[in-house]
């Protein structure tokens, strides 16, 4: 079997179940070489990521088909389950109020550190400057 090939049958597979190690079992790969051959072609990583998301998609449809059955059915936790995650008025929340008021002033060094730390993660110096106010 040709790499291509490999690769279709895991597209397909994914298409159908997001689960890669099945897709891999069905190519006749390992996962590590799926991942490899992910990592060296950008373009078969984003098929596999979209395929990936149309098998998860595919099985959350089943999965809400399969709770309307359920509740059609009259089983209380199926219309229970359904309710919190579609409706605000019946989801679990949890509500803070107050207020919190810390003034802590950061030392020399560690206005240094949060600089240099900004800086390396490729902030302008004059945002910095702006978040980092002496």
């Amino acid at each position: 079997m040709t790499r291509d090939e490999e690769k279709q049958i895991i597209l397909d597979a994914l298409r159908r179940s997001p689960v890669i190690e099945s897709a891999c079992a069905k190519a006749g790969i390992s996962r590590r070489t799926f991942y490899r051959r992910k990592q060296e072609d950008p373009a078969f990583a984003k098929e596999a990521d979209e395929a990936q998301l149309d098998g998860k998609n595919l099985v959350n449809d089943a999965a809400e088909s399969q709770i309307i059955q359920a509740i059609k059915q009259g089983k209380l936790n199926a219309a229970i389950f359904w309710l919190k995650n579609n409706k605000d008025e019946y989801r679990n929340r949890l509500e803070l109020s107050g207020t919190v008021d810390l003034r802590e002033e950061l030392t020399p060094e560690e206005v240094e550190l949060l600089r240099e730390a900004l800086r390396l993660a490729g902030f302008p110096a004059n945002y910095i400057n702006l978040m980092i106010q002496k």
